[in-house]
């Protein structure tokens, strides 16, 4: 079993996830219960299922729930994008947070390739 909370991946997830928390409180009501709550849902997402992967006993286990991390990851860029299509994020935190995101993406992709490559005793 691995501490997540020490894992900078799930750091910067959860970093992630606050931003957007606060950053969709400010929708006007007609987006803040369709696309903010799918928002803030797919944000957690990424955190929470690094957080389980960790927990579980073997590497296996721990590489789907990374997979399913980062699926969540590119569905949030999406509805991000979106929010931003809508001017319901301003640009420079669109950018930052879209490119805290392709950093989370790609930190999760290198521990799924490695975590493929050691052995089952070392993961």
């Amino acid at each position: 079993m691995r501490d997540y909370k020490e894992m900078e991946l799930w750091q910067r997830a959860r970093k992630v996830a606050v931003a957007v928390h606060k950053i969709t409180a400010a929708f006007p009501r007609d987006h803040l219960y369709v696309l903010g709550k799918e928002i803030r849902r797919t944000a957690l997402s990424v955190a929470a299922n690094i957080a389980e992967g960790a927990g579980r006993p073997g590497k296996v286990e721990f590489i789907r729930f990374l997979y399913i991390a980062l699926a969540s990851g590119n569905e949030l860029a999406s509805h991000l994008l979106i929010a931003g299509d809508l001017g319901l994020i301003k640009p420079e935190m669109l950018r930052n947070l879209c490119g805290e995101l392709i950093e989370i993406r790609r930190m999760i992709g290198g521990l799924i390739r490695y975590l493929k490559r050691v052995p089952p005793t070392l993961a």
